[in-house]
């Protein structure tokens, strides 16, 4: 039988610096198999199976598979072709890795063992270095250790909440009527927008800039803004996320995260809906009526549906649109679609195409791995050789 090279561990969840050691290792090894396995020693907040699909958010090399412990127990293999593959990030690692190889090759029958060192770049990411700044959510940090579809699954573990959502489009698409009618069909759906905080950002900006329109600085003096108050902003943020109560469908409304000099869609943008009513006369016809036409200006400035699913398939997010165009009672309708989805046990992800063109959406679809049964002792033994 042909060697097989695996990288197993938990996973909990996947990082930047496992990234590393598996690009690497993808590079000199015909194939790789990355096993996602439960060790009872580390904090462990996702199953087997929701680590092998938060493996997705990363774009890897064509040679490597993932597959949940079981998975890879049921291809029957033979310890002896087994070549662990293992990561070394310091003196420390090395000193525990010599102890995995005696272990392995004195219980398990592993005797061959592929060790790659860390790039300096990585060799301070960790799974529980994710998993505290999601706890602490320092966001800007998390977005530094892993993809955004691995940050949005940790926040959502951390906060206890179904779905986190980041919500984008053009001034005049309609997001806050939506979300408002989401908020009023289901409580569970929280709307935080984030456009309020301009209230409690403008003396900031004022002591700064003086009395400028606001409007007329976003356009001309951008980058000294989010200078200023990004701080603030994110801190105003983070105490909104921390009150939302367990359970909840939360939806973040942050019209310009995917502006080339934002991308705060790198920070919680894994899921993201875009709202769009198809026409830039509809969204100026929109901000008039609501006697805001000095927001027209802005509107070009937000990238359209074509350009925002581009830059999220660079990132590998999952991303959905919505369509706004029509009357009130036609949004309606629409929010209550999107409420069924969320009320059901299937995930929000990836939207569902819809022949009423309510609802569009793009993004593969997980695969899950079956899990054949094994007896404890079974487990209990190929899992200590894999850990």
């Amino acid at each position: 039988m042909k060697t097989l090279f695996v990288y197993p561990g938990s996973f909990s969840p996947p990082t930047y610096g496992h990234l590393c050691i598996v690009k690497q290792a993808a590079t000199i090894t015909p194939e790789l198999i990355i096993i996602c396995s439960t060790n009872e020693d580390k904090n462990n907040i996702f199953t087997e199976e929701e680590s092998v699909t938060l493996w997705q958010a990363y774009k890897l090399p064509p040679n490597v598979r993932v597959l949940t412990f079981a998975s890879f127990l049921a291809e029957g293999i033979n310890p002896k072709n087994i070549v662990m593959v293992r990561g070394i990030r310091d003196s420390q690692d090395f000193d525990y890795e010599k102890k995995v190889a005696f272990l392995n090759r004195d219980n398990f029958g592993i005797d061959k063992f592929l060790y790659i060192m860390s790039n300096p770049e990585t060799e301070n990411i960790s799974s529980s270095a994710a998993r505290k700044a999601a706890e602490e959510l320092r966001l800007v940090d998390l977005a530094k250790l892993v993809a955004p579809r691995v940050a949005t699954a940790l926040l959502e573990k951390t906060l206890h909440i179904k779905n986190l959502v980041l919500v984008v489009g053009r001034p005049g698409s309609g997001k806050s009527t939506f979300l408002r009618q989401l908020t009023k069909l289901d409580p569970q759906n929280i709307h935080i927008n984030t456009d309020e905080f301009n209230h409690q950002l403008k003396p900031i900006l004022q002591a700064t800039f003086g009395a400028e329109d606001l409007a007329t600085l976003i356009l001309t003096r951008e980058a000294e803004i989010q200078k200023v108050i990004a701080p603030a902003w994110m801190k105003l943020l983070t105490e909104a996320l921390r009150k939302v109560p367990a359970n909840s469908n939360v939806f973040i409304e942050v019209p310009y995260a995917f502006k080339p000099n934002m991308r705060l869609d790198k920070l919680f943008g894994g899921k993201t809906i875009y709202f769009d009513c198809q026409d830039v006369s509809e969204n100026e016809r929109r901000l008039k009526a609501r006697a805001t036409p000095h927001l027209n200006s802005l509107i070009t400035t937000i990238p359209d549906w074509a350009e925002t699913q581009r830059l999220a398939e660079e990132e590998n997010l999952q991303i959905g649109r919505i369509d706004t165009s029509g009357n009130l009672s036609k949004m309606k309708k629409r929010a209550k679609l999107l409420v069924d989805m969320l009320t059901t046990p299937r995930p929000l992800f990836p939207f569902p195409n819809s022949n009423s063109n309510l609802v569009f959406g793009l993004q593969r679809i997980p695969c899950h791995h079956p899990r054949p049964s094994f007896s404890t002792k079974d487990r209990q033994h190929i899992r200590s050789a894999l850990d």
